[in-house]
């Protein structure tokens, strides 16, 4: 495989940038139930010490008072427009509607919860025009506020994606801490399932990539809103469904560009598809489909090694007792939905 590019982050740029009249960068807000949030957000991008950008507003049909702030502050500022989706979208299918209304080189993503500080797109657009690279890849600040090292240079193609399948890695899959040509971007397949989407989006990036830019440093702040989508209960079973289907694009893309170098993804990519298989053997409605079975089989050989075989007995037991089914006929069942009987010998 070809080894990806990458470079640090530049340690000097101009005190100013020449305006131009169009924009360099379009940065892109899907706007979604978080009215506590907005204008925070939108004042940390007007704020910016560079100014040769345009905001796409997309209001996802949010319930909230979000729109009216939008057309406010779309009003007072000409560099913002803002688009309207007549139905909820999600925040992937979102961000793809705004990025096809965007004229900029570079995108940013940014969610409506998060913010920005002032000196953000001026380092992000140096540092991306300092090597010509297709993506910029930053660190950030946590919800916690704790500082998210990302520290990929001098990875390879392979070694990142490893990484981003771990969920032990410090490495996030997120799309707004990735700074992308447009050009790229218009590249890749935007899911329409909400959540996991990111890796979706991440994944491919990578593949198509030709350079990648690490600076080091960090200028965005992610916030944890609980009154998000991806945060509510009652979607918990349509949510794994959704994590499924994204991550079975995601590893037959794999597949496809790696090819015979596929297995180099393990054992980080069975560990990451049995934490799902894991969770989802105990919600009925999944584990009575062929979701399970469809995502990634390979995978089932693992999901009894030592790590996970006692722990996982354990669970089927008492799940069986609180549900007053019998122990020994749920373990069958999901054995068989599994297809992974063998793994017991």
């Amino acid at each position: 495989m070809q080894n990806i590019p990458i470079t640090g982050s530049m340690k000097s740029y101009p005190d100013k940038i020449t305006n131009n009249n169009y924009p360099k960068i379009s940065v892109i807000v899907p706007v979604y139930n978080s009215e506590l949030f907005i204008q925070r957000c939108l004042n940390s991008i007007l704020e910016q010490t560079f100014t040769e950008f345009e905001v796409i507003l997309v209001n996802d049909n949010s319930p909230d008072d979000c729109p009216g702030i939008c057309e406010k502050y779309a009003h007072n500022d000409s560099r913002i427009k803002v688009i309207h989706n007549t139905v909820n979208q999600g925040s992937s299918l979102s961000r793809r509607i705004g990025l096809n209304n965007a004229s900029g080189t570079y995108i940013q993503f940014i969610d409506s919860d998060d913010w920005i500080e002032k000196n953000m797109l001026e380092r992000l657009y140096i540092t991306a025009l300092s090597d010509n690279c297709d993506i910029v890849w930053h660190d950030f600040f946590n919800f916690d506020g704790k500082y998210r090292e990302q520290n990929i240079k001098a990875l390879e193609k392979i070694a990142i994606l490893k990484k981003l399948f771990d969920s032990e890695s410090r490495i996030s899959s997120a799309i707004w801490n990735k700074f992308v040509k447009r050009e790229v971007l218009l590249q890749v397949k935007f899911p329409k399932a909400m959540l996991w989407e990111d890796l979706v989006l991440t994944i491919q990036l990578v593949v198509k990539a030709k350079k990648i830019n690490y600076l080091s440093e960090a200028y965005y702040h992610h916030i944890y809103n609980t009154n998000s989508i991806s945060q509510n209960k009652e979607r918990k079973i349509k949510g794994l469904q959704e994590i499924i289907e994204n991550l079975i694009f995601t590893i037959n893309y794999c597949h496809e560009y790696l090819g015979p170098d596929f297995d180099k993804l393990e054992p980080e990519l069975s560990a990451c598809v049995n934490s799902f298989k894991y969770e989802g053997m105990f919600i009925k409605e999944i584990r009575n489909s062929n979701i399970l079975s469809e995502l990634y089989p390979d995978s089932s050989k693992e999901l009894f090694n030592k790590k996970w075989k006692i722990s996982l007995l354990k669970k089927i037991f008492f799940y069986a007792y609180i549900n007053n089914i019998p122990g020994f006929f749920l373990l069958i069942e999901v054995l068989t939905k599994l297809k992974v009987c063998k793994s017991l010998n």
